[in-house]
């Protein structure tokens, strides 16, 4: 090969084609038939070549049945077609250089007899294919695994991005994209009868509602029930059934809707329905004649095996459907799509518990459903500043029992607040206001998923997905895993898998790593010899000079070539998104002096140990206790808890916002520290101490940025070591929004309380706490 490359001039069109598909499989690692099938007739047609910025590649689609590889519209068990791409190695892409300029361009694609004459070889090509992945296990400075050498060879299958969503994923360039997952809507355009049309809007709004469980959907289409035609009754009794025995969810019950749609029921208008085996050719047949006959990629396929799955239930005549996991969601969330999403909150929910949830997706692999399992004691902080989560409560599988460490401080910084406040029975990520279903964390991050991006099939699990292509390209392009820790690489991919609840590394290959060609072929490419000088120049068409110092020389080449091949008429350049991408900004951008406070679990302390305290943050937190008096009740360096969850949930809002204003500007922490100075909790009643009418409204102000919008201020005359004697009339008049309440006393000072659910707020003293402790000692520090 290096030969004929040192003479590239004077090979003919089809001897470049041929040198062409050969070094695909000597260094590109195309080693599977059907692929290197596909690409020898993808290199005959125009735009066969696609470039975005450095990256290039040869997109091909497989026909059914040419491969088993699953890819979201592929399973092993459909007959559909795949797509993916190969990335050619910088050898491979030197053939391409002069292949692209032929004048006299070939028109017919080659076969393997043909390629294998060329080059006098007797061999097959799955043995030859053998013999080159045996050359890479065996070669000196192989920088390929028996892992990796399997992923090539299709025994450990894998699945890629449709060519759709990788285009998006490579430029950054967002577009709407359709769904083609289960739960999509039926795949027609003709019209079905309106009556059945109004009843299926219908069943589709009593399953709408959000949070909904089983017992719930049931009442809701037991009411729809006498209003239905006999077809959409029998669909609902059946569905009813189903979740009363709690056979399927309510997302299932969804999703049999949606594929199956108002036809269906119109199909089902003349009971009984169809039960025998015999009868499912006419049923395919009628099917068909609805949907419209299937496409060359079989969609409706589904919809027509869906369909007697269902009349199948419905006779008690259940069909064996295999694996549980029947489609794959393949889509991969942007850094801008994930800063999107994690800026806009779902309804009632802080933005630290947004966080938290969608860091835990995307930063650490959670399953939606792990995330309600966790309780406070599953959650424990380590000397090095990390976090470790047990999840081990109703696991998917018995390899999902696992333990994983944390390190986003923000997420740090919700989980110590919640562990300081929350009850230990309850989930501990769970918003304290309310109660919450196991599927709570799906249903709210899918719809605001859906109602931000571009992609219908960017949901939840999309995140734990983009987690596991990001893991296995980390691992696999570590430049420590030379020859001699090329089996720790292999035992990396094995933690990989454990780290996310598989027993294998082929489960998470199957279904979650959609980037395992791009990433191996650009160790494959490490391997290539390098092109001699007067080649890269003949090639290129101008002075070549190596910078070995400045770039790997691989990489220079490569780079040198991509640029050639951008002005080849075969070349489909994309444009990719100008400017920086958009990265997620935390809600707070440094809690670690409040984390601290909170995973240090401060104990109460009597007077004569203030000056014996362990730690430095007990230390710091009693300086601050005894600059700030009014804090601390009865002299003890305690730090009290809520007592209810209304409570809770009022803090945790509360100590958000006011981080917020802070990061932001528009609170001074000289104000804040004025409200924190103000407080007395032996006043009567307690609250924040005026003396003046310029303390008073500097209060106030700070009061209602920060505060929640369901949070009523209030106020009393009281009195005062300073001796202030202004009567209530006064202020009054001087703060007329402002409900001041009767006193016993005609003058005094005026204590500012805070009233939440009826009742004073005990919760703003440990807020005043630990906004003190964060502005007095640790944002100082930071």
């Amino acid at each position: 090969m290096l030969e004929r490359l040192t003479n590239i001039e004077q090979l003919t069109p089809w001897q470049l084609q041929a040198c062409t598909l050969m070094s695909l499989v000597v260094y590109g690692g195309v080693v599977r038939e059907p692929v290197w099938l596909a690409l020898s007739q993808r290199l005959l047609k125009t735009g066969a070549i696609q470039r975005c910025g450095n990256i290039i590649w040869l997109p091909y689609e497989l026909e059914p049945g040419a491969n088993e590889l699953a890819n979201m519209r592929n399973t092993k068990s459909w007959t559909q077609h795949t797509e993916d791409r190969c990335y050619p190695d910088t050898i491979t892409l030197a053939f391409l250089c002069a292949f692209s300029h032929c004048e006299a361009f070939p028109t017919t694609p080659l076969n393997w007899a043909d390629v294998a004459r060329e080059f006098s070889l007797d061999q097959s090509f799955e043995a030859f294919s053998e013999l080159i992945i045996n050359s890479w296990l065996t070669e000196r400075h192989s920088r390929i695994t028996p892992y990796l050498s399997r992923i090539l060879s299709g025994q450990y299958k894998t699945i890629g991005l449709d060519h759709q969503r990788y285009r998006v994923w490579v430029s950054g360039v967002e577009a709407p994209i359709e769904t083609r997952r289960f739960g999509s809507e039926p795949v027609t355009d003709k019209p079905a009868d309106d009556h059945y049309s109004q009843d299926y809007k219908r069943i589709r709004q009593a399953l709408s509602t959000p949070s909904q469980t089983r017992p719930q959907a049931c009442r809701q289409l037991q009411a729809l029930l006498p209003s239905l035609s006999i077809a959409s009754h029998s669909i609902v009794a059946w569905l009813i059934m189903k979740m009363e025995r709690k056979e399927i969810k309510v997302s299932t019950a969804k999703a049999y809707l949606s594929q199956l749609g108002p036809a269906f029921l119109n199909l089902m208008s003349a009971p009984p329905p169809l039960a025998t085996r015999a009868d499912k050719q006419q049923l395919l047949e009628q099917l068909s004649a609805i949907y419209g006959e299937p496409n060359e990629h079989g969609s409706n396929q589904l919809s027509i095996d869906r369909a007697c799955q269902v009349l199948a239930d419905l006779n008690n005549k259940r069909i064996s459907r295999g694996r549980s996991a029947q489609f794959v969601n393949t889509s991969r969330i942007l850094p801008s799509q994930f800063a999107t999403t994690s800026q806009q909150p779902a309804d009632d929910m802080t933005e630290l518990n947004w966080w938290a949830w969608l860091t835990l997706l995307r930063e650490a692999g959670l399953r939606e459903g792990e995330i309600y399992q966790i309780r406070r004691a599953d959650a424990t902080f380590c000397s090095d500043g990390s976090m470790d989560v047990h999840v081990h409560r109703h696991t998917k599988t018995r390899n999902a029992d696992r333990q994983l460490q944390i390190s986003d401080t923000n997420t740090q910084l919700f989980v110590a607040l919640k562990s300081w406040m929350a009850n230990t029975s309850k989930p501990l990520l769970m918003p304290s206001d309310k109660n919450w279903s196991e599927n709570i964390v799906s249903q709210n991050v899918n719809a605001q998923m859906r109602r931000t991006l571009y992609d219908e099939d960017a949901v939840a699990h999309s995140l734990r997905h983009s987690y596991v292509c990001e893991k296995f390209s980390d691992i696999v392009l570590d430049p420590v895993f030379d020859k001699a820790c090329l089996t720790r690489l292999d035992q990396r991919l094995d933690d990989l898998a454990t780290r996310v609840g598989h027993g294998s590394i082929e489960t998470t290959l199957l279904h979650y790593i959609h980037n395992a060609a791009e990433v191996i072929s650009q160790r494959l490419n490490l391997m290539t010899p390098l092109i001699a000088n007067a080649t890269m120049a003949q090639l290129t068409g101008r002075r070549y000079k190596q910078h070995c110092k400045t770039q790997c020389p691989h990489d220079f080449q490569r780079r040198m070539l991509v640029e050639t091949l951008a002005h080849s008429q075969h070349t489909t350049t994309l444009r990719s998104r100008s400017g920086r991408p958009k990265h997620p900004t935390p809600p707070v951008s440094n809690p670690v002096p409040l984390l601290e406070l909170l995973r240090a679990e401060i104990q109460p302390f009597t007077t004569p140990e203030w000056n014996t305290l362990k730690t430095p943050v007990e230390e710091r937190f009693s300086s601050m206790l005894r600059r700030y008096p009014g804090l601390s009740k009865n002299g003890q360096p305690q730090l009290p808890r809520p007592r209810s969850d209304i409570e809770r949930a009022w803090l945790e809002r509360t100590l958000e916002s006011t981080l917020q204003q802070l990061e932001s500007g528009n609170t001074n922490a000289s104000d804040l520290l004025a409200v924190v100075a103000s407080f007395d909790i032996k006043a009567r009643p307690a609250g924040c101490i005026c003396a003046t009418a310029t303390q008073a409204r500097q209060i106030l102000n700070v009061l209602l940025r920060v505060m929640p919008d369901n949070t009523e201020i209030s106020a009393t005359v009281c009195h005062n070591n300073s001796n202030t004697r202004i009567d209530h009339t006064t202020w009054q008049k001087w703060f007329p929004k402002l409900n001041i309440m009767g006193s016993k006393l005609p003058a005094g000072a005026l204590s500012i309380q805070v009233t939440h659910g009826n009742r004073t707020s005990t919760a703003m003293r440990p807020w005043l706490m630990l906004i003190g402790y964060y502005l007095s000692c640790g944002r100082r520090q930071s």
